[in-house]
């Protein structure tokens, strides 16, 4: 589904179907999500996708993604504003 949605080209659209699959993604697989969204070009777009999975991931696993989010170093996505 992921290789479809890479393919749509209007990047509005392709973003927007990125954020809404990736959080349905992370809800059974937040690992492979993780790994998927930590691989997109762009910091803007990469973002974005990595707080859809942590969204995705939070409501299936609350405590689990406030660890991951605790591990994270000072200077990672989750400090950044």
């Amino acid at each position: 589904m992921m290789a479809f949605v890479e393919k749509v080209p209007i990047k509005s659209t392709r973003d927007s179907l990125r954020i809404m699959l990736l959080s349905i993604w992370a809800e059974s697989d937040p690992s492979a999500a993780m790994a998927y969204a930590s691989a997109i070009t762009g910091a803007s777009s990469r973002n974005n996708a990595i707080t859809s999975v942590l969204r995705g991931w939070a409501e299936k696993d609350p405590e689990a993604t406030a660890a991951w989010i605790k591990q994270l170093p000072p200077d990672s996505f989750a400090i950044q504003r």
